[in-house]
C-alpha cells in the first residue's frame, strides 16, 4: 500500500510537514516496508517516533509494520493506528492504515468506512478505489461497488481492465445486458492493444461470450467466439461455450464440430460423445433427442431465470400428450436429456448441492406429468401405476427397484444365452417405460440415479436406434464409453458386445468396470451382466476360456509344454478373482449384499495381499452391519498400503464406525497431514499444524465423529465398545455433539465467507466467468450437503438442550444478526436467517428447524416461510413424509388462521376436509365447521387413504404417522388398526439408516404412552424382521 508517490504527498502536506532529513528517513522506512523487511522498517518508526512522538503517519505506519511482525498486539496495533489518525486527521495514510487494521480484524463495515474517507483526502488514489471495490464484494453490497467501479474507470478510462470491473459490476447487480454492452465496447476500443496479459484476454473473451448467451444472442456469440478463437488459450472451455451456444442457437452443424473436437481431447467424458451423437445430421433430421432449456443455465438473475422457467414448464407439459397409454404420444422424442449435459460451469452435475435449481428439473416435471396423467384412470396400466405417486424422478428410480428382482428370472447360471431376450421380454412387458428406467435398490439414490445424463420416454425404434449407432461409431475413440452406449442404445440383446466390454476388463484385471454401467445400468443391464459373469464363472472354474459357448465352442485348454500350462493356469485364476469381484460388486449394487459376500469370503484366501478385495469385503460388511469385521478388512487393506490416502480414510472410518475414536484420529491425522514431518531433519513441525486449512474430508469425518456421540445419547450414555467415552451422563455426550457441529459450521463460514484477499487477486484478473460461478456457490453455500447436515445437528442438540433444560453456551467469533440472551437459541436464529435467505431446499433440514421452533417462539410467519418451502422442496409432494407433523402442529394451534393460502397448497385433496380460506376455519365435506382438533384427525386420515389409494406404504409414511399419533392422542386408537395394513415390505433401509430409526423409534416410545408405545414397537419389530432377512444381523445388538 506505501508508494513512492504517497511519501511525496505526505511530505508536501502542511499539517504534518517532516524536516527534508527525517522525511528523507521516512521513504527509507516505507521502501524497506515494501521490500518486507519489516524489523528494519520497524526500527527506522521507532527511531523517528523519539523525535516526534506525536507525529500521525509514523504512528499510523508503525501500526501497519506490527500487524506483519507481531499480529497478536491487537490491542498495541489498534492503539497506534488510533493515535495516529488523533494526531492527523486530515492524512490519508493514516485513515488507511487504520482500514487495513480492522480489514485484518475482519471488520469489513468500518474498514470500507476509512476507505472511503481516505478516497476523500486522496480522490485520484486507483489503488484505493480498488480496494473499497473489494471490501463492498466481500459484503455483497453490489450496488456500491459498481459505484467505486465507476469511479475507477473515470480514473482510468484508458485501462481495458477498469472498462471490464464495472463490466463485472453490472453483471453482478443483474444488469445483463449493460454489462454486455460495456464489454463488447471495450472489445472494440482496445482491439489489438488489450495491454494486459493473453491469459487474461482469454479470460475476458469467454466473459464476454457468456454474457452473450446469457442475453440469448446466440448467433452473435458464436460469431464472437469463432472470430476470437487465436485469443482464447483455454480450448475446451472455448470449445464447450462455443458448442452450447450453437445448440441453443440450432447450428447443429457447429456445434457436432465443437463435440467432435471435445470428444477427441477427453475420450472419457459421456457428455461429450452423447452431444455428438445428439447433434449428429441424421439424428436431428430423426428428432430423437430432446434438449434442456438455456434458461436452466444462468447463475444471475433470478426473476428473469424463474420467469422463463414458467414458460419452459408450459412449454414442457404442452409437448406431453393427453392419452399416455401410447408411450410414443406421451412423450414425441425418445430420449429427454438431463441439464447436467450442457452443464458447462458444474451447477447440476457437481453432486451435494441442494440450490433452487436442483427442484423440478426436467426429469422431475416429466414424471409428474406421467403421474398426473395415470392418476384419475379407473384401470391403469402397471407400468402406469409406478408412476402414480411419484413426484420426483428420484422418487420413481425408487419405485422401479423395488418393483424389479433379479430373483424373479431364471437362474444365470443356468438359462442359456439365447433364451435371455425372451425371459425379459416375458418379465417386463407390461413395463415399456420402466425397463429402460436406472435400476437402483439403495434406499439413499445417488447423483447419477437421481438425475442420470439421459433418459427413455418410450422404447426406442429400430431405426433410430441404427442411426445413433452409427453416430456412435463415427468417433473410433475405443473408449469404453462408446462401448457402453453401444450396448444402451440397442434396441435387442447383443451378447458379443457385452462380452468384448467385459472380456478387455477382466485380462486387464480392471475391477472398476462397474462405473462405466453406473448412467446406463437398467434393469436389463443388472440381468444381461449377472448372466455372462455366472457363465465366465462356471467356464472358468472348469478351466475354460471366458468366451466359451459365448462366441466361439471350445474344448478344454490344451497346451504344448508345461510352462504355457503353468502361465495357462496362473492367467486363470487371475480371470477367476477378477470375475468373482465384479460379480460380487455387481450382487452389492443391486442389494444382494449375503451373496456377495459368500462371493468375496471364498476367494480371499486366493489372494490375501489384495488390496482391493479387502477394501470391498469391509464395504459388504459394513453393509450388512457387521462393524467388527469391516473394521478388520479395511485395517488389513491399510497394513498392506499405508501410502495410500484413500486406503487410510477408509482405515479410519471403519474403526470409527467399530468405536475405536482415538486409534481413528490418528490414522485420520496420518492421512491428513502426510507433510508434517519436516523431510530435512525428521522433526514434527508442532504447532504449525494448527495453521492448516480445513479440508473438507476432515470436515466429513468431524460429523462421523458427532453421529458416534449421537449414537450414544440416543442409547442412553452406554458407551460400552467406545474406547475413549466412559459410561455415564448422556448430556455430556449432547453437548459434545453440539459443540462439533458448531465448530464445522464455523470452519464452514470461514472458507466461503472471508475471501477477501481472494477479491483482490480476481479483481487484478480477468478471468471473470470464473469469478462469477464462484459468486453464485458464495451466495448459495448453505446449500452444500454436509453444512445442512452440521445446521441440521445443530438445531436438533438445541432443541434438546432446550427440553432437558441445560445450560450450555455456543461461543462464535462471528458477528450474529440476533441479540437473544440465551447464546444456543442466539446462534440458531442467525442459522435460519441464512438458511432462509439462500433458499435451501432440502426436507429434513426444514423438518429439524421447525421442531426447533417449536420449543422457541417465533412468529407465525417464519412457521409458514418453513412449512413452504419444505413443501417446495418435496417437489410439492402433499403425502411427503416430512410435512406430516408440520401440518399437524399448526391445524392444532390454530396458526394457519395466519397464512390460509400456503396451508390449502400443502394439505391432499382427498374432499375429507376443506379449508375455507376466507374465515378462516375448516369444514366437512357437509360444509359443517371443524373444531381444530377433529380437523387434525381427518388430516391424518386423508393422508392414510392416500397411501393406501396410491400404494405408497414405505416405511417413512408410517414412521411419520406414529409421530403423528403422539401429538394427537384421539387418533391412536384408530391407527392401530390401520398400522399394519400400510407396512408394506418395500423398506430398502441400509444397516446404518436401520439403527438410526430404530434408536429413533425407542426414543419416541419411550416419550409415549402405552397405547403409543404399542405402535411404536409394532414398527420397530417390522424394522427387526426387514434387518434380520436382509442382512442376517441382529439389529438390537448395534441399539
Amino acid at each position: 500500500m506505501a508508494n513512492q508517490r504517497d511519501s511525496k504527498d505526505m511530505a508536501k502536506a502542511e499539517h504534518s510537514v517532516l524536516p527534508p532529513k527525517d522525511a528523507s528517513t521516512f521513504r527509507q522506512m516505507m521502501d524497506l516496508y515494501n521490500m518486507k523487511q519489516f524489523k528494519k522498517s520497524l526500527k527506522v518508526a521507532d527511531a523517528l517516533l523519539l523525535k516526534y512522538p506525536n507525529h500521525g503517519e509514523v504512528l499510523s505506519f508503525r501500526a501497519l509494520i506490527l500487524t506483519n511482525t507481531d499480529p497478536n498486539k491487537r490491542d498495541e496495533i489498534m492503539q497506534f493506528a488510533r493515535e495516529g489518525l488523533r494526531h492527523d486527521l486530515k492524512s490519508y495514510l493514516c485513515w488507511h492504515v487504520l482500514g487495513v487494521v480492522y480489514k485484518q480484524r475482519k471488520m469489513f463495515k468500518d474498514s470500507v468506512k476509512c476507505f472511503i474517507t481516505a478516497l476523500r483526502l486522496d480522490p485520484r488514489n486507483d489503488r484505493l478505489v480498488r480496494d473499497i471495490c473489494s471490501l463492498h464484494i466481500e459484503l455483497g453490497d453490489y450496488s456500491n461497488f459498481r459505484k467505486y467501479a465507476s469511479i475507477a474507470l473515470q480514473l482510468k478510462s484508458t485501462s481495458y481492465r477498469e472498462w471490464m470491473v464495472y463490466s463485472l459490476s453490472h453483471y453482478m447487480c443483474g444488469s445483463i445486458d449493460k454489462a454486455l454492452k460495456i464489454s463488447q465496447e471495450a472489445q472494440t476500443i482496445f482491439s489489438g492493444s488489450y495491454g494486459v496479459e493473453p491469459f487474461e484476454i482469454s479470460g475476458s473473451i469467454l466473459y464476454t461470450a457468456m454474457l452473450m448467451e446469457q442475453c440469448g444472442q446466440y448467433d452473435e456469440c458464436i460469431q464472437f467466439l469463432i472470430n476470437s478463437e487465436h485469443l482464447v488459450l483455454d480450448v475446451v472451455m472455448h470449445l464447450e461455450r462455443l458448442g452450447r451456444a450453437a445448440v441453443f442457437a440450432k447450428r447443429w452443424d457447429v456445434a457436432h464440430q465443437s463435440y467432435k473436437k471435445l470428444a477427441a481431447i477427453n475420450t472419457g467424458s459421456a457428455r461429450y460423445h452423447l452431444l455428438y451423437v445428439a447433434t449428429h445430421k441424421d439424428v436431428i433430421a430423426k428428432d430423437i433427442f430432446c434438449f434442456p432449456e438455456s434458461s436452466a443455465y444462468s447463475v444471475i438473475a433470478a426473476a428473469r431465470r424463474n420467469h422463463a422457467k414458467v414458460e419452459e414448464a408450459a412449454t414442457f407439459t404442452e409437448n406431453c400428450a393427453l392419452d399416455s397409454s401410447n408411450p410414443k404420444e406421451a412423450f414425441d422424442k425418445a430420449v429427454l436429456l438431463g441439464e447436467e449435459i450442457l452443464d458447462i460451469d458444474g451447477i447440476y452435475s457437481t453432486a451435494n448441492w441442494h440450490t433452487e435449481k436442483m427442484v423440478n428439473r426436467v426429469y422431475d416435471r416429466f414424471v409428474n406429468r406421467m403421474r398426473i396423467l395415470a392418476e384419475p384412470k379407473d384401470n391403469p396400466t402397471k407400468d402406469e401405476k409406478l408412476f402414480i405417486g411419484c413426484y420426483s424422478y428420484a422418487e420413481y428410480v425408487r419405485r422401479v427397484g423395488v418393483q424389479f428382482d433379479v430373483a424373479d428370472l431364471p437362474n444365470p447360471y443356468s438359462v442359456k444365452l439365447e433364451n435371455v431376450e425372451h425371459d425379459l421380454a416375458a418379465y417386463l412387458c407390461d413395463y415399456p417405460l420402466a425397463r429402460n428406467c436406472v435400476y437402483d435398490v439403495r434406499s439413499k439414490i445417488t447423483q447419477w440415479s437421481r438425475y442420470p445424463l439421459f433418459i427413455y420416454t418410450r422404447d426406442i425404434a429400430e431405426d433410430e436406434s441404427h442411426l445413433i449407432l452409427s453416430a456412435l461409431s463415427e468417433l473410433n475413440t475405443g473408449c469404453y464409453l462408446v462401448k457402453v452406449l453401444r450396448i444402451f442404445f440397442m434396441p435387442k440383446y447383443q451378447p458379443l458386445e457385452y462380452h468384448a466390454l467385459l472380456d478387455h476388463a477382466i485380462k486387464s484385471g480392471s475391477v472398476n468396470v462397474m462405473r462405466y454401467f453406473e448412467r446406463t445400468c437398467t434393469f436389463v443391464t443388472v440381468y444381461y451382466l449377472m448372466v455372462l459373469l455366472s457363465k465366465y464363472e462356471s467356464n472358468l472354474s472348469q478351466g475354460y476360456a471366458l468366451g466359451k459357448d459365448i462366441i466361439y465352442s471350445v474344448d478344454r485348454q490344451s497346451s504344448g509344454n508345461e510352462v504355457s500350462l503353468q502361465s495357462w493356469e496362473i492367467a486363470m485364476n487371475q480371470y477367476r478373482l477378477v470375475v468373482c469381484m465384479l460379480k460380487a460388486r455387481l450382487c452389492d449394487f443391486i442389494g444382494k449384499h449375503l451373496s456377495a459376500l459368500e462371493i468375496l469370503e471364498g476367494h480371499v484366501r486366493e489372494a490375501p495381499t489384495s488390496v482391493e478385495l479387502h477394501l470391498f469385503l469391509g464395504k459388504v460388511y459394513r453393509h450388512v452391519g457387521r462393524l467388527d469385521r469391516s473394521n478388520i478388512a479395511f485395517c488389513r487393506a491399510y497394513d498392506i498400503d499405508r501410502s495410500d490416502r484413500q486406503t487410510s480414510t477408509k482405515a479410519a472410518k471403519s474403526l470409527l464406525r467399530a468405536g475405536y475414536v482415538e486409534r481413528s484420529r490418528d490414522v485420520w491425522r496420518h492421512f491428513l497431514m502426510e507433510d508434517a514431518v519436516d523431510s530435512t531433519n525428521g522433526t514434527e513441525r508442532g504447532d504449525e499444524l494448527n495453521d492448516v486449512a480445513p479440508e473438507i474430508k476432515s470436515i466429513q469425518y468431524e460429523l462421523m465423529v458427532a453421529d458416534l456421540y449421537k449414537s450414544l445419547y440416543l442409547i442412553g450414555g452406554d458407551s460400552s465398545g467406545c474406547d475413549t467415552c466412559s459410561n455415564g451422563d448422556a448430556l455430556t455426550y449432547l453437548t459434545k455433539l453440539h459443540d462439533i457441529y458448531v465448530s464445522v459450521l464455523e470452519r464452514h463460514h470461514e472458507m466461503y465467507l472471508n475471501q477477501i484477499d481472494f477479491h483482490n487477486y480476481c479483481l487484478n484478473r480477468l478471468h471473470y466467468h470464473a469469478y462469477s460461478l464462484f459468486h453464485f456457490i458464495r451466495e448459495n453455500y448453505a446449500t452444500q450437503s454436509y453444512f445442512m447436515d452440521a445446521v441440521q445437528g445443530v438445531f436438533w442438540t438445541s432443541a434438546e438442550i432446550h427440553r432437558m433444560r441445560i445450560s450450555h453456551e455456543t461461543t462464535c467469533e462471528r458477528a450474529l444478526i440476533s441479540n437473544h440472551e440465551n447464546t444456543t437459541i442466539n446462534y440458531c436464529l442467525d442459522l435460519l436467517h441464512i438458511v432462509n435467505s439462500q433458499r435451501v431446499y432440502h426436507p429434513a433440514l426444514y423438518v429439524a428447524i421447525y421442531e426447533f421452533s417449536c420449543l422457541v417462539p417465533v412468529p407465525p410467519t417464519v412457521k409458514a416461510q418453513l412449512l413452504m418451502r419444505a413443501y417446495e422442496a418435496c417437489n410439492g409432494n402433499s403425502y411427503h413424509h416430512s410435512l406430516y407433523p408440520m401440518v399437524l402442529d399448526i391445524i392444532l394451534k390454530s396458526e394457519y388462521k395466519e397464512f390460509p393460502q400456503i396451508l390449502s397448497l400443502v394439505i391432499p385433496v382427498e374432499r375429507r376436509i376443506a379449508l375455507d380460506k376466507q374465515a378462516p376455519k375448516f369444514c366437512d365435506m357437509g360444509g359443517n365447521e371443524l373444531i381444530d382438533e377433529d380437523a387434525a384427525a381427518l388430516y391424518l386420515e386423508d393422508i392414510t387413504r392416500g397411501i393406501r389409494r396410491m400404494g405408497l406404504r414405505e416405511f417413512e409414511q408410517c414412521e411419520a404417522l406414529v409421530h403423528c399419533s403422539t401429538i394427537l392422542p384421539t387418533y391412536i386408537s384408530r391407527m392401530i388398526s390401520t398400522l399394519g395394513d400400510l407396512i408394506h415390505r418395500t423398506c430398502t433401509f441400509t444397516f446404518e439408516q436401520c439403527r438410526i430409526h430404530r434408536l429413533r423409534l425407542r426414543r419416541l416410545g419411550e416419550m409415549a404412552t402405552a397405547d403409543h408405545s404399542a405402535s411404536v414397537t409394532q414398527l420397530i419389530g417390522e424394522l427387526d424382521r426387514y434387518a434380520e432377512t436382509t442382512f442376517a444381523t441382529a439389529i438390537a445388538a448395534y441399539c
